[in-house]
């Protein structure tokens, strides 16, 4: 499999473990809100870069139309796709386990928008899985 490079917003972070004091472990929420570079899929190693809102200048001030930009940054949360976390209709949640032993965050959660084949490669048994809760979700709602 190929790496894949994946620019993120962090959401929160939070401590796995509260009760262990020697050990601080963190789990990072990660939306994914543009088109990585390959979709992301179990077992993919993903590489994250964090993206942070570019302070507005004189320039876009006097644009009225102005839309937000973003610097990415490189970060060092990188590692494999070992499960998948949520699937609801339009959001596929993945587990990422970090392989950068130097930080306290050792799993991030990373959410992304579910457009199949594009965003999200899911195997066949994850898809009947995603279809069926949905139309079950489909039926519960009409009652």
């Amino acid at each position: 499999m190929n790496h894949i490079t994946a620019l993120a917003r962090v959401v929160g972070r939070t401590r796995s473990y509260p009760w262990l004091e020697d050990r601080e472990m963190e789990v990072a929420f990660l939306d994914v809100p543009i088109l990585p570079t390959s979709p992301i899929e179990l077992g993919s190693y993903v590489c994250i870069a964090i993206l942070e809102p570019k302070p507005p200048t004189v320039a876009r001030m006097a644009n009225y139309r102005d839309e937000p930009r973003y610097t990415a940054y490189t970060s060092d949360i990188r590692g494999r796709i070992i499960g998948i976390r949520a699937m609801e209709p339009e959001v596929t949640e993945f587990v990422l386990k970090n392989d950068n032993d130097d930080l306290n965050t050792k799993y991030a959660y990373v959410a992304v928008p579910h457009v199949e084949g594009t965003m999200v490669c899911l195997p066949w048994w994850a898809r009947v899985v995603r279809w069926t809760l949905h139309a079950l979700d489909l039926v519960a709602q009409t009652r």
